[in-house]
């Protein structure tokens, strides 16, 4: 199921688009100024990356097979 590209895309963007109303849902919540935790930063530099990475070497590579 997770083969699919349009899957694994539409899944991609929809998890993007929840991320940002999530946020966004915040900002309106919390007007205040916005304190900045270095491992959230971390997490949403490097998180995708990692995510992608774990994708490719473990799921992706099985389905070919």
């Amino acid at each position: 199921m997770l083969g699919n590209k349009y899957f694994l895309f539409t899944l991609t963007w929809l998890a993007s688009f929840a991320v940002s109303v999530f946020l966004r849902f915040w900002g309106f919540q919390h007007p205040d100024s916005f304190l900045i935790r270095p491992f959230i930063v971390l997490c949403m530099l490097f998180g995708p990356s990692l995510v992608l990475s774990f994708y490719l070497a473990f799921i992706a590579r099985q389905t070919q097979s």
